[in-house]
């Protein structure tokens, strides 16, 4: 009997849509594609930026990501009843990139700055922290 309660309730579980959450940053690479495995069939799939990067819907449950330059961007898959089933940020960073993060003061508390370096070039990647306001600053050199 236990047995049954236990199927009975991951079946249900199954059949539940998908519930939305952050999670968190997907990095890849330029010219290159990350694999992403849906939890629910896909009706709808957003990208804030394509000229960063792009996506190609594979089958339902299953989409490719493509890194088009280095930069960052958003992912949002929304499903059946545009139900959010993912919803990522995607850093594209260059071949042989090493990724710098610098921590400082922001004007309403600490700010981290990520950059993307290639040689002697960084580009900014991402800003998190307190002021938005300090993520116009200069990468280190």
């Amino acid at each position: 009997m236990r047995f049954v309660a236990v199927l009975l309730t991951a079946s249900a579980l199954w059949a539940m849509p998908a519930l939305a959450a952050d999670q968190g940053t997907l990095t890849v690479t330029v010219n290159k594609a990350e694999i992403l495995h849906l939890s629910a069939p896909a009706q709808r799939v957003i990208v804030a930026n394509p000229a960063i990067a792009d996506v190609t819907v594979e089958k339902p449950t299953l989409i490719t990501l493509f890194g088009k330059t280095v930069g960052e961007t958003s992912l949002t898959v929304l499903g059946a009843d545009d139900q959010e089933i993912l919803s990522r940020t995607v850093v594209v960073t260059g071949a042989g990139d090493h990724t710098v993060t610098v921590h400082g003061p922001g004007d309403q508390g600490p700010v981290s700055r990520d950059y993307a370096c290639v040689g002697e070039r960084c580009s900014k990647v991402g800003t998190s922290g307190a002021s938005p306001a300090d993520a116009t600053a200069t990468p280190p050199h």
